[in-house]
């Protein structure tokens, strides 16, 4: 898992002299055959079945916060139902995850 430091340290965004508590967060994301193998690619696995559940609720927080990052995941889910069938916008999988994250830091300048 990531922690804030390591998040804040690659970019220009800090958490020095600014206070931003992390904040409680919870997804109930449906995942689309385009989602999952956009996942897939950014998380260099070779199938769905490697992806980490925990890793996908942090990077579904990211889109939903790219000013910000997922601090905890407490707890987490991912589902796929069936075969992918060729359709990008079909509905293939589920996501339901809860932690706390800070949805924007705050900027250097």
């Amino acid at each position: 898992m990531l922690s804030v430091s390591t998040l804040a340290a690659g970019c220009v965004y800090h958490v020095a002299n600014c206070d931003l508590p992390a904040e409680p967060f919870a997804l109930d994301e449906e995942l689309t055959a385009r989602e999952v193998d956009r996942l897939i690619t950014e998380n260099h696995v070779i199938d769905r079945n490697n992806l980490e559940c925990e890793v996908v609720c942090e990077s579904i927080y990211l889109d939903q916060h790219p000013e910000g990052a997922a601090t905890t995941v407490d707890s987490c889910t991912l589902k796929f139902d069936g075969e992918f069938s060729g359709d990008p916008e079909e509905v293939v999988g589920s996501l339901l995850c809860d932690g706390r994250g800070i949805p924007q830091f705050c900027k250097d300048g």
